[in-house]
């Protein structure tokens, strides 16, 4: 056995092997200590007939052919093929574990599999083990060794960290009586409100009927120990600020006196998420899910006073946002609805779909608003051609960028400039492009 040896997870190489060669393959052993994936395209011609014959059984067997060998066909059962279930004149590698043991075997010109510690390979061409001496030609298999892809757990959702109750500190304590709010401010008061600012009520001087303060929040109300106002309308603004994301929610308890009439968030009321009548005495639940933008947010809380005390209390407010999968610099896997992933060969240029390997791996690159490109590991990007259909790689120009539809979840579509979409048809591998269908759909795996 001509035998090469991994001792790295980064390695390239290349094996030779003639269709003669039955005894004595070429092979490569796993000796780097960690499991890892091999990837490889092999190059040439092979035929499985070297001498003059009229059977029409045997002439296709003449033609020659590269390691995807031969399509079956009924024919083929006459023969006693090494691999029966396999092409004939296909290239087959067969992987053993360290005992000797038969693990698995691969075939074609293009393969990516997985080498686990003490594992080995070894490659042959699918012919009937009687006439390999009749064989021609010879496959060139070049290989490159990564190391085995993390697998991908789900992103958990991100904690927006600065979001605070009502009448609490930095530290989320409660504060004592007449104490400035160091979070909340009071953005809107009628005229006549005296020393305009956000404090908490002396509990002995505020209204009895209010909702009770809590452990975890306060009431807090204009700069007076009562909290007394004068009639109109007043609001009360906090900020938060959020990271790149692609989802965001906030839910929280209020009560207010007198009334609530909207909740804004950065300038755009989210839609009344609680009932106008809500007062002092209730607590009234809320929620809300739009209207967030990266960096800084204002939340303002506005209601209305008919004179005498007047306040507002926050309680069990919280939020979290899902993590932009697409931001630029992101590392990613594309999933089909078949299973395998969006992959580019080590090729001078092409995509197609594969299950492991290298190839798979694609880094962001954000345009503006929902457009992206996606580069290969080679360095190239994924590619719509001024064709009626297709998809390549290329280096640059306007079929690199594609709009990114989000579905559900982590699910997308890839809208191509030309208004068709990255598709996965219903055949053995391969991609291309289509107005619609479930081939239209991806999953997102972040890598890193």
């Amino acid at each position: 056995m001509v035998l090469a040896s991994v001792v790295s997870t980064s390695q390239t190489g290349s094996l030779e092997l003639l269709a003669t060669q039955l005894n004595n393959p070429p092979a490569l052993a796993n000796n780097s200590g960690s499991t890892v994936t091999v990837s490889l395209t092999a190059t040439g011609q092979w035929t499985l007939i070297n001498f003059a014959t009229s059977d029409p059984s045997l002439v296709k067997y003449k033609t020659p052919v590269d390691g995807n060998g031969h399509v079956r066909d009924k024919n083929d059962e006459k023969f006693g093929f090494k691999y029966p279930n396999l092409n004939p004149g296909a290239l087959v590698g067969e992987i053993k574990d360290a005992k000797g043991n038969t693990k698995s075997t691969v075939s074609g010109k293009q393969q990516s599999f997985e080498l686990q510690p003490g594992d080995t390979i070894s490659f042959v061409i699918n012919d009937d083990p009687k006439w390999y001496a009749d064989n021609t030609g010879k496959l060139t298999i070049a290989y490159s060794v990564t190391a085995k892809a993390t697998e991908i757990v789900p992103t958990a959702p991100g904690v927006i960290a600065n979001l605070y109750n009502t009448g609490v500190d930095d530290a989320r304590q409660v504060l004592g009586d007449s104490i400035p709010d160091p979070h909340y401010k009071l953005a809107t008061y009628p005229a006549g409100t005296v020393t305009p600012g956000v404090t908490t009520p002396n509990k002995d001087l505020a209204p009895i009927n209010w909702v009770a303060n809590t452990k975890t929040a306060r009431w807090i109300g204009p700069n007076t120990a009562s909290a007394v106002g004068p009639v109109g309308n007043y609001s009360y603004t906090t900020t938060f600020t959020l990271p790149q994301f692609s989802e965001a929610s906030i839910v929280g308890e209020l009560s207010v006196d007198d009334n609530i009439t909207d909740i804004v968030l950065n300038g755009v009321s989210v839609g009344k998420p609680v009932a106008l009548s809500s007062w002092w005495t209730k607590i009234s639940r809320f929620s809300i899910s739009t209207g967030f933008v990266v960096g800084t947010n204002t939340l303002e809380f506005k209601l209305h006073s008919i004179g005498g005390p007047t306040g507002l209390r926050i309680d069990s407010i919280s939020g979290t946002y899902k993590q932009d999968i697409l931001s630029t610099g992101k590392k990613l896997k594309l999933k089909s609805w078949k299973g395998d992933y969006l992959h580019r060969p080590d090729s001078e240029q092409g995509v197609t779909t594969w299950s492991t390997g290298i190839g798979n791996e694609w880094t962001v690159e954000k345009i503006a608003g929902d457009k992206i490109k996606l580069k290969s590991w080679k360095g190239d990007y994924l590619h719509r051609p001024d064709s009626e259909q297709g998809v390549t790689t290329w280096s640059t120009g306007i079929g690199n960028e594609w709009t990114v539809e989000k579905i559900a979840g982590d699910k997308i579509k890839l809208k191509s400039w030309k208004g068709d979409y990255l598709h996965r048809p219903d055949s053995e591998q391969g991609v291309t492009t289509w107005s619609t269908g479930i081939g239209n759909e991806w999953t997102v795996e972040v890598i890193s």
